[in-house]
This record gives structure tokens, sequence and C-alpha cells, in this order.
């Protein structure tokens, strides 16, 4: 968990037990496997696929990887993604034309406690600076919707968007699972993932990513397995969802966007600009 008080110790109990991880899981004839597909691309992304048989492995924080030198998930040529075993790879798809929609929900309900929230303006104006640079004219067009309620974001869509941003709270598995919207006084609404998945459906022929930045939003229930938005989401053959396994600060999770926008903007693959997001959270 994030410690204020000694982030020094937590990024070096991190490497440690990421080492530790590493040395496990890559046997030798796997390192050379490894080193062999680094060779040979530019870029390499270790896709991390669990049989839910073994559904307790799914609780380990496999971004933590660390081959002595860095976290595979934050390398200068290396990447870490997830993809449940039982959810079936997509095939190719076609690229997207230009501009790409993305939609931007902010739930920050009325009735929060002073500390609990988070920083909503700042957030807005990361993204809207993406949006405004001179490598994103034309390429990103953004609608920022701060009213976190169902009715709005199945309103906004309907048009259709390419990108679903959340910027809140997210309910951890034990409580249930979900986000914390608002409702019609707008304040908090725990939202249990059946109706998330119910409100997007509208979107789901045209959605390429999720980005869902609240605390929790892709923990694992014990041994059980993903009961959670993350793989919902993938069930239902979205190709790209970005979620949080622990809790992340507010610090945090602006950090990451302001890292991961612009370089989508500019036209990086989503594989390479999440390495170098991670990278900047290490920083």
């Amino acid at each position: 968990e994030p410690d204020a008080r000694d982030p020094h110790g937590r990024l070096e109990r991190l490497t440690t037990f990421g080492k530790r991880l590493y040395n496990k899981v890559f046997s030798d004839e796997i390192k050379t496997l490894w080193t062999r597909a680094k060779h040979e691309s530019d870029f390499v992304v270790l896709c991390i696929r669990i049989d839910p048989q073994a559904s307790a492995l799914e609780t380990l924080p496999w971004e933590t990887l660390h081959d002595g030198q860095e976290f595979l998930a934050a390398g200068a040529i290396t990447g870490v993604s997830r993809l449940p075993l039982d959810v079936r790879v997509l095939e190719s798809l076609p690229p997207v034309p230009a501009p790409l929609k993305m939609l931007a929900l902010m739930s920050s309900p009325l009735d929060l406690k002073e500390h609990e929230r988070l920083q909503v303006e700042k957030e807005q104006e990361i993204l809207l600076q993406a949006v405004n640079a001179p490598s994103g004219q034309g390429k990103l067009l953004l609608e920022l919707e701060d009213e976190a309620k169902l009715p709005v974001i199945e309103s906004s869509l309907e048009g259709g968007r390419h990108i679903l941003h959340y910027s809140g709270h997210g309910i951890p598995p034990e409580s249930g699972g979900g986000l914390l919207l608002e409702d019609a006084q707008g304040n908090r609404r725990p939202t249990a993932v059946a109706e998330i998945m119910q409100s997007l459906e509208k979107a789901e022929h045209s959605l390429r990513l999720v980005v869902v930045s609240g605390c929790q939003t892709c923990k694992t229930v014990n041994a059980r397995g993903f009961q959670d938005l993350a793989r919902g989401l993938l069930r239902r053959q979205i190709p790209a969802v970005m979620a949080m396994q622990f809790s992340i600060s507010d610090t945090a999770g602006l950090v990451f966007a302001e890292s991961l926008y612009p370089r989508l903007v500019e036209g990086q693959t989503l594989d390479i600009a999440i390495s170098n997001a991670r990278r900047a959270l290490l920083h």
C-alpha cells in the first residue's frame, strides 16, 4: 500500500519481492526465450495468462517482476500485461480513424469527506492539455462529464466512444465491487459491476480502451479470481482495460494520466505508453 512516510522503503520492498518473483518464474529456458525476444524486437510485452483453476496466482502483483536491473512492466523496451486464460484473445482490429473520441467521467459525490475528495479539476486540466497540445490537434475529441450518474453515462456514450476514462473511487470486492458513482442528488451511489456493464452496452462495439483510475477496481477476491469490473469489460470483448489492483494515491493517478494521454495522442502504441507512464510513477 502507498506510504507517504516511507516511499523509498516501499520501493525497496517492491523491488525485493519482484526479484524473488522473477527468479521463481524465469527458469533458465524462459530467460533464454525472453532474452531472444528482446533482441529481436524494439519492444516486447510479457502477457501473464493464468488458468482459472490456479486463480490464487492472480492475487500476486505481477507488475513488480524485476530482472535485477528494472521492473519489466516499466522497462525501456519491455512491458507487462494480463489476460485471464478463460478470456478469448481478440483478432487484429482495424485502425480507428481520427479523431479518437474520449469520454472522461469524473466522480466526486457531494457527501464525500474532505480527505476523500480527489483532484478532479487537476485531472480535467491534464486531459485538456493533451487535447490542446500541438501534437494533439484534431486527433482527440474529449468530452468531460462531471456528473457521474448512470443516465448521464448512458446518454454520453450513445454516439460511440473509443476511450472511456473514469476517475473516482472504486469499491473493493469484499464490499461487493464496482464504482462509487452519484445518485440523482449528487451524493454517493455504490454501483455494482452488473449495473455498470449494462450502462456500457451502447458503446461496447466502439470502445477500444477503458481506463479505470479508481482504487482496487482490478483487485482479486482471495483465491476466487477476478470478480471485478476489469474482467467484466474484457469478457465484453473490449480490447484494452487499465485498472488498479491495489490502492493508488490521487497524486499518482494524476502523474499516470499526465504521462499516458499525450503519448497516445502522439501515436505511441498502448503498451509502450503504459510502460512509460509506469516508469514516470517510479520517479
